[in-house]
């Protein structure tokens, strides 16, 4: 049995705190929690992002649809790629949406070795034990995708590379984390980025993520502060500005522990986002890509799209 809820991981425990003290929550008094490293924090996360594929309603939604688009485009997507390309996985998750594209790569005769990011050794290591069953070069590397990219790039290689972002990019604000990719890759990178489309009625998006917000894999974040579920009231919602469901908790009472801390920073009936996940429209989706990677290629099924993104 691991043990979570009596540990505190310092660095992150940190990190949350900076953020609390360094934003201002404005006049609806929201606080945003929503960096993606924050959820990652032990093994009990990690296994519980994991097991998220097992839960039948968010399974048959987001992450089906994911794995539908890349069945229907691996061919096209890999043939657009040179004949020798480093595959640099940013979060690989379990692997089994990489495992699509690199199969088609190898029937398609390329030469491709796989390089994993993530901040999760746990995870990191499921995806380098599925992934190597291909019988291609892998290696991962621990450590943040986004901070440590270019420290990381160096043992990689400067050969083209293609580098599978996925859905996992709209867990970030959109035109930050697109401008940060413009910035840290190079003229010969292609990244791949992609979102769950918004719908007219968005009731079966939001059930996707209804008792999420309670799991490890968000809730952690929160217990390090000393937040719990009887002094949080937590519900998935759609924010239109940002094009995203939100996992959004609202403060009943503050804890003795962070009012300890930084007394008087955080009230009751404060505004805690904790996580979000883009879903934009496909023009919105179009139009934002291409803002930053004009020269990028769309892929679509009537739920997901998708866009290979290059550099001018």
């Amino acid at each position: 049995m691991v043990v979570t809820k009596e540990l505190v991981f310092v660095d992150s425990a940190l990190g949350i705190l900076h953020e609390l003290k360094t934003q201002n929550p404005g006049q609806h008094r929201t606080w945003d929690l929503t960096e993606p490293r924050f959820h990652y924090l032990s093994i009990a996360q990690a296994q519980d992002y994991l097991s998220l594929v097992h839960n039948k309603t968010y399974a048959s939604g987001m992450h089906s649809q994911e794995m539908d688009l890349l069945q229907r485009y691996a061919p096209s997507i890999i043939r657009s790629l040179p004949d020798s390309f480093a595959y640099i996985d940013f979060g690989p998750g379990s692997g089994d949406k990489s495992s699509i594209l690199l199969s088609e790569a190898l029937r398609q005769n390329k030469r491709v070795a796989y390089h994993g990011i993530d901040i999760s050794e746990t995870i990191l290591t499921s995806a380098l034990s599925t992934l190597s069953a291909l019988g291609l070069p892998v290696r991962g590397y621990v450590g943040d995708f986004i901070r440590d990219f270019t420290k990381i790039r160096p043992f990689i290689g400067h050969q083209e590379a293609f580098i599978y972002f996925g859905a996992t990019f709209g867990n970030f604000h959109i035109q930050p984390i697109l401008d940060h990719l413009r910035q840290t890759t190079n003229s010969r990178d292609r990244v791949y980025v992609s979102a769950q489309l918004q719908l007219e009625d968005m009731v079966s998006i939001m059930d996707q993520y209804r008792g999420l917000e309670s799991s490890p894999l968000f809730m952690q974040a929160l217990e390090q502060l000393g937040f719990n579920a009887e002094n949080l009231e937590q519900e998935p919602r759609f924010n239109s500005q940002t094009h995203s469901v939100e996992l959004c908790a609202k403060v009943k009472h503050v804890p003795p522990l962070l009012e300890r801390i930084i007394p008087g920073v955080v009230r009751s009936g404060d505004f805690i986002v904790n996580s979000m996940t883009l879903k934009p429209s496909k023009a919105y989706f179009d139009e934002t890509v291409r803002g930053f990677f004009p020269k990028s290629e769309l892929y679509s099924t009537n739920r997901f799209v998708g866009a290979i993104m290059e550099k001018m």
